[in-house]
């Protein structure tokens, strides 16, 4: 577990934390493109009981260019379906 002011605390830390991590998600609404990321997808990802919800992270991160980090956000969470978002920023070597 993480807190909520921890993370605003030492940004820093929580990046590097989530970035290149297909199992792991911000969740605490942070201003990414601030720290220099985009967002990689226009609508927001979904994953849950229906049957058009069936996007994974792991499937998506194959999709990405390679010269790029990603981190994934989870800006919302339904009773039945969680929505994401991936963002990327392009690295530097």
């Amino acid at each position: 577990m993480i807190c909520a002011d921890c993370v605003k605390n030492d940004l820093d830390a929580y990046e590097e934390y989530l970035l290149n991590k297909h199992t792991k998600a911000d969740t605490f609404d942070i201003d990414w493109t601030a720290r220099g990321f985009t967002r990689f997808n226009v609508d927001s990802y979904e994953s849950g009981l229906h049957a058009h919800q069936t996007d994974k992270p792991s499937d998506i991160v194959k999709l990405l260019p390679k010269d790029c980090d990603y981190l994934f956000v989870i800006p919302d969470v339904s009773q039945f379906y969680v929505t994401f978002d991936c963002w990327i920023r392009k690295r530097e070597d």
